[in-house]
């Protein structure tokens, strides 16, 4: 009996040595991939952006998560921080904020639009994407990806617009070029993004489905700016 005791007790201490041992394994296994795929995610978005945005849609599953994640966070931060700059700078001048009482309070909600405005982009994006799928759906943390990877030069130019921010003729005018300029790649990402997250071939029926959901997302985009900057006028004149 004791004996067998001894030999259960020696098998527990193997498995939970095993067991550890496989922790530790997958967790550096998890880790080598985490930091693969952000390193290839840099890597191929400047080289083949158009290969990126296939493997988000249809390679492995959420592989350039913590890329995206990187991707949002600098765009949610430096687009941020630009209100921030902006906000102080705007409030130094005093004789806007006497002229303005309300001013002040939508200048600090501003700060706010600004800090969820990618955020919302990317959620209303992939929202209507994943509606508009006919069939089998792609999960929306998956949609999400792509959406995030191909809005990759809007990213870039939020880190160029805080040059913006102290504003002179040159600088404003390049920072203003440059944004547009990444509107427009991002906008031809788009298209290759719905391609790729709908499996579709055949580039008319994307071209109608790209149409459908931008025109969707910049109608809405449209009135809801239209909405604030009504409400914005509004509050000033009573105040």
């Amino acid at each position: 009996m004791e004996e067998n005791s001894q030999n259960e007790q020696q098998n527990t201490e193997e498995v939970k040595k095993a067991t550890i041992n496989q922790t530790k394994e997958n967790l550096n296994n998890t880790k080598s991939s985490a930091g693969s795929s952000i390193a290839e995610g840099f890597k191929t978005l400047f080289t083949n952006p158009f290969d990126l945005i296939e493997k988000s849609a249809n390679g492995p599953k959420n592989y350039f998560l913590l890329f995206a994640v990187i991707l949002l966070v600098v765009w949610v931060s430096t687009t941020l921080i630009g209100s921030i700059i902006s906000t102080v700078l705007a409030f130094l001048d005093v004789s806007i904020y006497l002229r303005e009482g309300f001013w002040a309070i939508a200048r600090i909600l501003s700060v706010f639009g600004d800090l969820l405005a990618p955020v919302v982009t990317v959620a209303v994006l992939s929202l209507l994407i994943f509606l508009f799928k006919k069939g089998e759906k792609k999960s929306f943390i998956t949609i999400a990806i792509s959406v995030i990877i191909a809005y990759a030069p809007v990213v870039v130019s939020s880190i160029i617009n805080l040059l913006g921010v102290f504003t002179t003729s040159v600088t404003g005018g390049f920072t203003s070029m440059f944004a547009l300029f990444c509107l427009i790649v991002t906008s031809v990402l788009m298209f290759f993004t719905i391609k790729s997250l709908y499996k579709q071939e055949n580039n008319n029926v994307v071209f109608r489905k790209y149409l459908i959901i931008m025109g969707i997302f910049y109608g809405a985009q449209f009135i809801f700016n239209t909405a604030i900057q009504f409400i914005y006028n509004l509050l000033t004149n009573v105040f």
